[in-house]
């Protein structure tokens, strides 16, 4: 299925450094339409996570009695709209390296993203005594760095097309993603229409499972 365009639990581990970045996209997920916020003037819209493997930045992680050494990972959320005034536009096209052509705003497919190479722009903010890894940016790798592979099985997930078929949230997410995606609009009216629960209880959300031409453009 395609997906047309027309943060989490506590961690003692440190930020991904601030700077420049090779990031590897290898995940598209779809959040649903999201809450707003009326008392901040937020309106409820439709969301999407692009998750980036970030290939010189690594952590050791032990499972199964197995020793690994993995990439790092950041994220980034954005409405899904390719309106000029979007978040999501001018990082697509700054990472591409070329504005969208007309044909392309009538509906670009986001699982084009995956395998993607690219230079992140990581800045770090400071918010209530935490500090906060954020993509500020995207853009093509410099010409003569070599692209790579993501190391991660890549994730594409999107909503259903037909709002009767039912929203299945994948028992492999992070618990902070099942959590949003639970949240949203869609899969909180299927809900209702089931059980008559409006939205997800916490006691629900507790029991988640934790664990320059066109040949030059990379999508």
């Amino acid at each position: 299925m395609s997906l047309i365009v027309k943060e989490n639990k506590e961690s003692t581990r440190e930020p991904v450094p601030a700077g420049m970045a090779h990031g590897i996209c290898y995940g598209v997920i779809d959040l649903g339409t999201q809450p707003g916020n009326p008392a901040l003037m937020i309106k409820a819209a439709r969301k999407v996570i692009i998750m980036f493997e970030l290939p010189d930045e690594r952590f050791d992680f032990e499972k199964d009695g197995k020793k690994l050494n993995l990439p790092r990972a950041i994220s980034s959320r954005f409405t899904m709209s390719l309106h000029k005034k979007s978040k999501l536009r001018p990082a697509l096209e700054s990472w591409r390296g070329r504005p969208f052509t007309p044909a392309e705003l009538e509906g670009f497919d986001l699982k084009n993203l995956l395998g993607v190479n690219g230079l992140l722009n990581i800045i770090h903010e400071h918010r209530n005594s935490k500090t906060y890894a954020n993509i500020s940016s995207i853009s093509p790798l410099m010409k003569g760095h070599p692209k790579k592979a993501p190391e991660n099985p890549t994730v594409f997930y999107s909503l259903p097309e037909d709002p009767k078929e039912r929203i299945v949230v994948p028992n492999e997410f992070p618990d902070w993603i099942k959590k949003l995606i639970m949240g949203c609009e869609e899969y909180v009216a299927q809900q209702e229409a089931v059980t008559g629960q409006q939205e997800p209880t916490d006691a629900e959300l507790a029991n988640v499972s934790k664990e320059e031409l066109d040949e030059d453009v990379p999508f």
